[in-house]
C-alpha cells in the first residue's frame, strides 16, 4: 500500500527549478487564478477569459499545475470539478512571494472581484 503524500513538500531546490514552469505566462495566470478562488468553492476551468479561444493553452497550463502537484483537482458530484491550491502550492505563493517579490494580493480576490461575483469574506 502506497503512503499518502498529500503533505510532502519540495525542498528549495526542487521548488526553483519548477517554478520555471511559471516563465509561461498562462501557467501563472491559471495559479493565481486557482489560489484568489481556493477559499470560494474552488476555481472552474470555465471562468477563465477566452477559455474557449484560448482552451489549448489553458490546458496545458492546467496539466503542468497538476502534474507538479501544486494544484489540486476535488470532485464534489456536481457537473464541475473545481481546482484547488495544494500545500505544495502554498508553499509556491509563500516563494513567489518572498524569493521572487511578487505581492500577495496577486493572490487573492480584489474588493471589486468579490463584489463582482457575490461572494463573501476572504480570509486573509
Amino acid at each position: 500500500m502506497l503512503r499518502s503524500l498529500d503533505n510532502f513538500v519540495y525542498d528549495e531546490d526542487t521548488l526553483r527549478l519548477l517554478a520555471t514552469n511559471f516563465e509561461d505566462p498562462d501557467v501563472l495566470f491559471v495559479f493565481k487564478m486557482v489560489c484568489k478562488y481556493h477559499n470560494f468553492g474552488g476555481f472552474i476551468k470555465k471562468q477563465l477569459p477566452n477559455y474557449e479561444s484560448k482552451r489549448r493553452k489553458y490546458d496545458n497550463a492546467f496539466l503542468i499545475l497538476e502534474s507538479t502537484k501544486f494544484i489540486k483537482r476535488m470532485r464534489f458530484g456536481g457537473p464541475s470539478t473545481p481546482y484547488f491550491i495544494s500545500i505544495r502550492g502554498e508553499k509556491l505563493v509563500e516563494f513567489f512571494i518572498n524569493e521572487m517579490g511578487m505581492p500577495m494580493e496577486e493572490f487573492k480576490l480584489s474588493l471589486a472581484d468579490k463584489e463582482k461575483f457575490g461572494l463573501g469574506h476572504v480570509e486573509k
